[in-house]
């Protein structure tokens, strides 16, 4: 059950507690359902004396997870597929550098270059950390 049918590989390494990528993913050996070791112990921990598996409600006891090496591997490859895609939709398209600051005129990200081009002169600019912490 473990790889879904969907095409999205993000689907196949998800938590249905925290419903993110696995972290130290372990299976239940009486249902084969994974989740997120923390998540699970946190949900273990919130439903005693009876735990039951959160997706099918199977009954759950100590002994009953397995950490899966294969799916932490799996886990790991989308994780850092992620980040990669995350580093490269953070490159300004003019000119492929990283978008390191906030236009507060535009309100939009901008890398060094773009600050010396004429759309940004005389604009105000941050850090988009700054900005970002600003916002919060």
């Amino acid at each position: 059950e473990r790889m879904a049918s969907g095409s999205n590989p993000e689907e196949n390494v998800m938590c249905a507690v925290c419903l993110d990528i696995f972290t130290d993913p372990v299976t239940l050996q009486s249902c084969y359902h994974s989740f997120c070791r923390e998540c699970m112990e946190s949900h273990r921990a919130a439903t005693i004396p009876d735990p039951l598996c959160p997706v099918c409600r199977t009954p759950i006891s100590e002994t009953n997870l397995w950490s899966d090496q294969q799916l932490r591997n799996m886990s790991e490859n989308v994780r850092e597929e992620r980040m990669g895609r995350r580093q490269r939709e953070a490159l300004c398209q003019g000119h492929q550098k990283i978008l390191e600051l906030f236009c507060q005129t535009d309100l939009v990200l901008a890398c060094w270059s773009c600050v010396e081009a004429v759309e940004h002169r005389g604009h105000t600019l941050e850090v988009v950390e700054d900005a970002a912490e600003r916002h919060k």
